[in-house]
């Protein structure tokens, strides 16, 4: 017992029992200890050799294995770490002969979704979709052993249920002199990984695509304020690429100043930042790029939050309001225009009526007097002072309502050299005209765009008094829509006018185009503000620059049509039109005293004239007239009737009754649709007021004489 353990012995004992019995040997292993108390493992070995008489004589043996069982001990731990190992694995592992698997672990069953029966033995390419793939990885994997001792490489496998799934396969042999022992081979299932990926990379993508469509500028931070992401919006009015300003702090990029203070913008990332809401800055914000351009901008900051809520960034929206501060200011001076309008409108018609009293009484006083009178020539300069009110009350009735533009196709070239080449008559200016030989026709009302013309060379032979150059160049322009947002899409032709005159000062260049303002002293202030008004109401634009000393530029953009302008016609001779003294004719005018005075022209110059107030009075005189046989041989309707219908209803009873009169209209709004369109409306003449007598006879004659 002392040298035996206690299990030991007890096992021995049974033994030595055993003999006693008829054993005659036993082997066995046990724990023994030496006299030192040290334990060793040993293999006993009892033989016995029995007589007649009973134990003759017994071996005993004893062998030390206790340096055996230390290595048999420690190779069954590694095998059970081994086997722990290839449990728990978050990798597939698997060896492989000659590409045949001998042995794998659980994950790679589940990765592949085979047992593990049905996987030893078989070849690797029942992983492979294609013989190309299985051959492409096998050449790869046993390159890199060779040059690297293990080989890696990214592959797609197909699993049993058939899906495709992204493995990352690791492979190392056995022996590294010799791979037919085998490969030892790891694979990682990266499908979520690589899906995560593809979905990150769809995202910015994404991202990118939005960035790069979107309208507005954006600017992208970190916490710090650091600039992570710009737009090419953003890269444009900044002045930054998005390689040079990645990194670099917000402030130094995005540069922003107080429009009414100058002083540094309000941090709106800043504060973005701090109170995690959306902060938004007034339309008082002027952005200087880099190469110190500046634009008026309106912008807003968000903070960038991730899934816990926490702040760890912001994104800076804002867009340049230039356009937009143009377009308001041309709304709000429309407005202003339209405003005046109405009540100039109103104020010249009012005013035209008192011309004809003064026409009129002029042409009958003139008749009176022979040429070489002495009052004669008095009734002449009143005449004329007439005359030029009446182009005063021209230029109002631009702005009135229902001064819409009667277009036609218009070759801009002639009426240009026809308008400017009279107004420079006796100028020291020298013209510079250009333009292309196919230039296109504009679609335009020819009357209001030679007041353009003629206002714009007026005013530069005004401004021009010791001499100079006038340049006006035309092109044709395609594409409107991409290059002036204001404007519908369309062809226009760009028209430049440019003086080297003294310029116009900054502060008044932003007031030229409003009425009544003028930098002359004998100035009405309505030519430019009637340009600004008849190239509005063509859809049109036109914009001014100039620098005291150096000039003044105006551009033009006018609606065009894809066609040859129309052939100037050739001039008509004159001829003398005959005279009808005994033709009757009717007038309807609601003002008395126009109808005594027309009444009193006519009859001066021979004609039978009856009169009426109003639509229905001349509708019924016409009538009676029919039916007792004295057709008036021209009727003059005034085309607006206050409180009633006027010429243009009374002109269709007046057909009904008789298809082949004469009708003639007359009206003091001469850009009223039925004055520019009179045909249309049934009308043989017609005639703007005031009129001069000469101007009435002529209308008459050339009327009667259709």
């Amino acid at each position: 017992t002392k040298t035996f353990t206690g299990e030991s012995f007890a096992v021995f004992r049974e033994e030595l029992i055993a003999l006693t019995e008829g054993k005659t040997h036993f082997r066995s292993e046990a724990v023994v200890k030496t006299l030192d108390g040290e334990r060793r493992d040993v293999i006993v070995q009892l033989f016995v050799e029995p007589d007649s008489r009973g134990w003759s004589q017994a071996y005993l043996a004893l062998t030390d294995i206790s340096e055996q069982k230390k290595s048999e001990n420690a190779l069954q731990s590694s095998e059970s770490q081994l086997r722990s190992i290839l449990r728990v694995a978050p990798t597939g592992i698997a060896l492989v002969v000659d590409r045949v698997l001998q042995a794998s672990n659980q994950k790679l069953c589940e990765i592949v979704g085979y047992p593990r029966e049905e996987l030893i033995g078989q070849s690797a390419r029942m992983f492979y979709r294609t013989n190309e793939d299985y051959e492409y990885v096998s050449q790869e994997q046993y390159r890199q052993i060779d040059l690297y001792g293990t080989g890696t490489i990214e592959t797609r496998w197909q699993r049993k249920d058939g899906a495709i799934i992204d493995v990352l396969l690791c492979s190392t042999p056995l022996n590294a002199t010799d791979i037919s022992e085998g490969v030892t081979c790891t694979i990682l299932d990266m499908t979520a990984r690589k899906q995560a990926e593809r979905a990150l990379r769809d995202s910015e993508e994404n991202l990118r695509t939005i960035l790069h469509s979107i309208g507005d500028a954006v600017i992208a931070t970190d916490a710090q304020q650091r600039v992570i992401r710009l737009n090419p919006i953003a890269e444009q009015l900044t002045g930054w690429d998005a390689s040079e300003a990645t990194g670099k702090n917000l402030k130094e990029v995005f540069n922003i100043t107080n429009a009414e203070t100058g002083l540094q913008a309000e941090d709106i990332v800043g504060k973005a930042l701090t109170s995690g809401n959306i902060v938004r800055l007034s339309n008082q914000t002027i952005l200087r790029s880099k190469e110190g351009k500046q634009y008026p901008i309106a912008d807003s900051a968000a903070p960038i939050k991730d899934a816990g809520g926490n702040t760890n960034g912001a994104v800076l929206v804002f867009r340049d309001m230039t356009e937009e501060l143009r377009t308001r200011e041309e709304l709000q001076r429309i407005q202003t225009l339209e405003s005046i309008g109405i009540l100039a409108g109103g104020i010249a018609h009012d005013f035209n009526n008192i011309l004809m009293g003064l026409f009129g009484n002029i042409a009958l006083a003139k008749r009176k007097l022979s040429p070489d009178h002495p009052s004669y020539k008095n009734l002449q300069n009143a005449e004329n002072s007439a005359d030029r009110a009446r182009n005063l009350t021209g230029k109002l009735l631009t702005f009135a309502k229902g001064g819409e533009p009667i277009r036609d196709h218009v070759s801009l070239a002639d009426l240009i050299k026809e308008v400017v080449g009279f107004d420079l008559t006796g100028s020291n200016v020298k013209l510079i005209f250009e333009y292309p030989e196919d230039l296109w026709a504009a679609d335009v009302d020819k009357g209001q765009i030679q007041q353009v013309f003629s206002n714009l060379t007026t005013n530069a032979n005004q401004a021009m008094l010791e001499g100079g150059e006038l340049q006006i160049s035309l092109q044709n322009l395609d594409n409107i829509d991409s290059i002036i947002q204001s404007l519908a899409p369309g062809k226009y032709i760009k028209a430049v006018v440019k003086d080297n005159g003294p310029g116009i000062d900054e502060n008044d260049l932003g007031r030229i185009f409003d009425p009544y303002f003028s930098t002359k002293q004998a100035g009405s202030g309505l030519g430019l503000a009637t340009v600004y008004s008849i190239i509005h109401k063509h859809n049109g634009q036109i914009s001014v620059t100039s620098e005291p000393g150096k000039g003044t530029t105006f551009t033009l953009l006018l609606p065009a049509k894809d066609s040859a302008p129309p052939r100037q016609k050739t001039a008509e001779v004159e001829t003398t039109l005959p005279l009808f003294p005994t033709a009757r004719i009717l007038v309807m005018d609601d003002e008395s005293a126009i109808r005594d005075l027309v009444t009193e022209l006519l009859k001066n110059i021979g004609y039978s004239v009856a009169t009426t107030g109003n639509c229905h009075e001349a509708i019924a005189a016409y009538k009676q007239a029919r039916e007792k046989g004295e057709d008036f041989d021209i009727v003059i309707l005034d085309l607006t009737i206050p409180g009633g219908p006027g010429g243009e209803k009374a002109v269709k009873e007046i057909l009904q009754i008789n298809p082949e009169a004469k009708v003639i209209v007359a009206s003091g709004y001469a850009e009223d649709p039925v004055m520019s369109r009179y045909a249309e409306y049934g009308f043989k003449g017609v005639i703007t007021k005031p009129f001069s007598l000469g101007e009435l006879q002529k209308v008459l004659e050339t009327t009667m004489a259709s």
